[in-house]
């Protein structure tokens, strides 16, 4: 059950962060204005309804997957291999279900773009997290040392 709950949860966070980034990236970024998907995916379907249906369950898949590669950190290694392995967890599924939802052509240029910038922001989100963390154990650590 426990899992069934972390599947929904996690497909609910795909879907609500990939509907919000596809309105950011298709308004302020690319040079169409803002559509509900890619023209070209939807031009794949005879109506949008089937196109917005299919990006939404494959927001969710990215979700589920990328929920679930949080597990990795709960290992006792090493964390600069757990972040790689951590980093093509994340990205996989983001290159799966970027070149289904036509995101980006199977051109090198456009390909390495993508990858640009999901790991940019891998990277950022990386930083904050792992500070974020540093400052919550060396404040567990003071703590620590006020008591002995």
């Amino acid at each position: 059950m426990k899992i069934l709950k972390e599947i929904i949860l996690y497909s609910i966070i795909g879907i609500g962060f990939g509907t919000l980034l596809h309105y950011i990236i298709t308004t302020f970024i690319l040079d169409y204005s803002f559509s509900p998907v890619v023209p070209n995916f939807a031009s794949k379907f005879n109506n949008i309804d089937t196109a917005v249906g299919l990006q939404l369950l494959v927001f969710a898949l990215i979700g589920v997957s990328q929920g679930f590669a949080r597990n990795i950190f709960k290992q006792d290694n090493y964390l600069f291999r757990q972040s790689i392995i951590h980093y093509f967890l994340i990205t996989l599924p983001l290159l799966l279900g970027g070149y289904y939802l036509h995101w980006f052509e199977l051109d090198l240029k456009k390909l390495l773009r993508f990858l640009i910038f999901v790991s940019l922001i891998y990277f950022i989100l990386f930083l904050i997290f792992y500070f974020s963390t540093k400052k919550k154990i060396d404040e567990i650590n003071k703590k620590l040392s006020k008591n002995l």
